[in-house]
């Protein structure tokens, strides 16, 4: 299975480490998912810090995963990752 979209945001608590563009998640074994995105604005302070929650705008609907550990986290190398939890699904907010 293979999903793309564009939007985004990377939390960490309750604050915005970064905002992402073009994203695209691919399945990677069973439960498991493989994601790539672009990121176009990173909190200097908060790129580094772990775990994040990464939300991902699907249509008219926010996936969102918890404690999230990027292997690349930046505006220049993106957003890489691997998650292999089920994401929280809610309406996006108009």
């Amino acid at each position: 299975m293979r999903v793309s979209g564009s939007g985004g945001t990377v939390r960490y608590s309750y604050r915005t480490a970064g905002r992402l563009g073009k994203w695209a998640m691919a399945s990677s074994g069973p439960g498991r998912f493989s994601l790539a995105a672009e990121v176009v604005d990173v909190d200097g302070e908060l790129h580094d810090r772990r775990p994040l929650c990464l939300q991902l705008e699907v249509g008219r609907t926010v996936w969102a995963w918890q404690d999230v550990a990027p292997s690349a986290f930046s505006v220049e190398d993106g957003l890489v990752c691997e998650v292999s939890s089920t994401p929280e699904i809610r309406q996006a907010e108009e």
